[in-house]
Parts: structure tokens; sequence; C-alpha cells
């Protein structure tokens, strides 16, 4: 029997990662592996029909901490502020399970397989390494365990695998050379495609990225690219913030951060899932409900800052259809104008 697209990409993704026969499990539409003591399950859904196109959705997962005790608000501050350095690893508690998970994803279909499994390849690798490096302290600041594994033929890993320095022997070399996104023409090429829409404003871009606002019930969430900013551990790249309005005092704003991360996992929009919501500081100040994610340096070719753009305008309409129960339609230029008109006014 032939395999589908899916399980053809989970092939690639098997041998990029360059995984030991020993330490890894494969099924038909997912294989497993241990590193050092996680477990991390990389899967290909079935197919899905959407208008036309069959695509198919590839995710990563870890079980970090396991047995979790510590009050639930306490949990959602703690996966806030460590998801604010999300790179393919967003920290999801689910209170039912008392675990803490890591997970990341992105959709394929036959004309976006290609580059897509390859640019997606680092970010279940980072995933890995980051919850490696992180799990002693997440099971103990939530009062929990480490979700140790062994594998049912091999035991015990012993020596971690080499892969497991991905990101400071090799993704951290490219972040120490300048950002490849300060790219004007890549920014002016997403302007001309939102200029197509009514739901989206923007005021142009530059070397130094692009803000896009869109329609969000009564007011605007808006996407923000910025080449400058730097990732504390992977160095220069591209750094994703998307902003919500939703209004809500610091408690609700964690607790809705950690909700959206659940959601994430079964039912978020038709994008790549790279990165985490959590509560974040928004310009010009206070703090705003945020998706954080980080262009890697490694995956930059023309026309990757605009798949970020697309993937931060789908998932704040997938947002605003959580908060709003349906995506907000009507001209975005009309709502920044009366907006601007009343604060003017005030």
């Amino acid at each position: 029997m032939s395999l589908d697209l899916g399980q053809r990409t989970l092939s690639t993704i098997f041998d990029q990662l360059k995984i030991d026969a020993e330490w890894s499990i494969r099924r038909d539409r997912d294989f497993s592996w241990i590193a050092s003591r996680l477990e991390q399950t990389v899967t290909a859904s079935k197919p899905v029909n959407d208008d036309g196109f069959l695509l198919y959705k590839i995710s990563a997962r870890t079980v970090v901490v396991e047995d979790v005790k510590a009050a639930e608000s306490q949990i959602d501050r703690i996966l806030s502020d460590i998801n604010r350095f999300a790179v393919g690893n967003a920290y999801s508690h689910d209170p039912i399970a008392r675990n803490i998970v890591a997970t990341t994803s992105t959709w394929i279909h036959e004309e976006t397989a290609g580059w897509r499994s390859e640019a997606f390849f680092p970010y279940v690798m980072s995933q890995l390494c980051l919850a490696e490096s992180e799990a002693d302290y997440l099971a103990e600041a939530c009062d929990g365990v480490i979700g140790h594994r062994t594998h049912p033929a091999s035991g015990e890993r012993e020596v971690p695998d080499d892969m497991l320095n991905f990101i400071e022997h090799y993704l951290a070399r490219f972040g120490e050379e300048g950002s490849r996104y300060a790219d004007a023409e890549e920014y002016r090429a997403i302007t001309d495609e939102v200029e197509r829409s009514e739901t989206i404003a923007t005021l142009g871009g530059s070397a130094d990225g692009i803000c896009l606002e869109r329609m969000f019930g009564e007011y605007s969430a808006i996407t923000i690219l910025n080449p400058t900013l730097a990732h504390r551990r992977l160095g220069a790249g591209l750094d994703c913030r998307i902003h919500l309005p939703a209004k809500a005092s610091h408690a609700e704003g964690l607790r809705l951060a950690s909700m959206l991360n659940r959601l994430e996992q079964d039912r978020g929009p038709f994008a790549s899932h790279l990165g985490a919501w959590c509560l974040d500081s928004k310009p010009g100040g206070g703090l705003a409900i945020t998706y954080r994610s980080f262009g890697l340096n490694t995956i930059q070719v023309r026309g990757m800052a605009l798949e970020f753009a697309r993937a931060g305008i789908g998932r704040m309409r997938w947002a605003d259809r959580v908060f709003n129960h349906d995506a907000t339609s009507g001209d975005i230029w009309e709502l920044l104008k009366r907006r601007f008109s009343d604060d003017a006014d005030e």
C-alpha cells in the first residue's frame, strides 16, 4: 500500500532528526523517540479536504511534566512567563490529565510539503531541546515530576542524543549573524497582498518590519513582524507577535492565554503553530493576550516573512471567532478612523 503525503513527510522528518532505531517506535501515522528523558511523538493527521486541497497536519508533542499539583493560577503564570520565549514549544497545562505538554504543528499539502517540512523540522527539534533543558524548572515550579520515559525494548537512555545540542551547535550560530529577515522587499510584498483586503490595515513596511491590524469585534488585533529583536537563546531572526484587544484582569488574561494554548492543539487555525500564547507587554504600554513566535534565520528564504504574516492574519481571525463567536467583518480603515477621532476628542 502506497504512503500518503502525510506519511511520507513523517519519514522525511524522521530522517532529518537522525533518530536511532533503537530509541524510536514507528507506527502507521506517527513515530516516537527518546533523546534523553522525554519522549517526543510526531504525528501526521489523515487528510482534511479544504476547498479542494487535501491538507495534512504535522504535529509534534512532548509530555514534559506529570502529576502536577500546583494551583492552576500558579501554573498559568509560570507557563505564560516561559511561553514568552517559545520556539516550537508551546507549553500548555491539562488540568484533567494533570500534565504539561509542549506542542507545535504545521499544515501541508502537495504544493507546500517540500519546503514546509524543511522549515518545520528545526521547530520539532527545538521543542525537544527546550523541553529537556526546562523540564527540571517546570517540574519544581509546578510541583510535578518530569515525564520520564524508557524505551520498551532498549530501556533507559543513559547517553543523551547529540541532537539535543541542536540549538547551541547549529541554530544559535546562524543567530550570531544579522537577521536575514531585514529585507524591505519582503515587507513591501506583504503590503501589496494585504492592500486587497478590507479587514487588514497597514501603513507599510520597511527593513525593520511591518505591523498589520485586523478587525476584532469592536476593536482591532495587531500582528507585528520585527527583525530587529533577537531571541534570548537563538539570536537574530524574526520576532512575531499578535496582540489581542480582549480586556481582562491580569489573572483572567493568564487563564485565557492558557485556554488558547490548549485550543491550539486540536482546534487551532489552518496556520503553522510555531509559538505560544502568553500575557505580554503591548505597544504603548500595558499587557495584552499575546501570541509569540520566532522566525529562525536558518529557514529564511524569499517569501518566508509573508508566510509568518499570513499565519498572523489567520490566527487573528481564529482568535476573533473564539472570543466573538464569528470572524468580524467590515472596513478596518473606518474602524481606525473612528477610534482615532474618539482619541482626539478625549
